[in-house]
């Protein structure tokens, strides 16, 4: 769990118009990382890999400020690389999250 809710594994349901980026694929080809195309919505990209917006927002955190996407910009998929995926605007923040929240075993 993370933040008392279960983890979410993502799911890549296609390409839409706004979530039209990269899905960056483990070994065993599912998604763990996206790179965002212009026009993207942080809400479509959420709905493409079947993840609730909050989530993805939460397990993006520790490397971003979530103040906006940028094309080019990668965004975490898997709440095991918390803090080895993301950016933002070409920015890597160093975040920290509220007390109470409990990370994944790291893989």
């Amino acid at each position: 769990q993370l933040g008392g809710r279960s983890l979410a594994v993502p799911t890549d349901g296609g390409v839409t118009a706004t979530a039209s980026g990269e899905a960056i694929l483990n070994g065993d080809g599912g998604p763990v990382a996206y790179r965002v195309a212009p026009g993207d919505d942080f809400s479509t990209i959420a709905a493409r890999f079947c993840l609730a917006e909050d989530w993805l927002q939460l397990i993006n955190h520790a490397r971003r400020d979530n103040a906006g996407l940028y094309p080019g910009d990668t965004l975490n998929l898997d709440a095991h690389t918390i803090f080895t995926v993301g950016d933002e605007n070409g920015v890597v923040s160093h975040n920290t999250f509220t007390d109470g929240y409990k990370l994944p075993p790291q893989r």
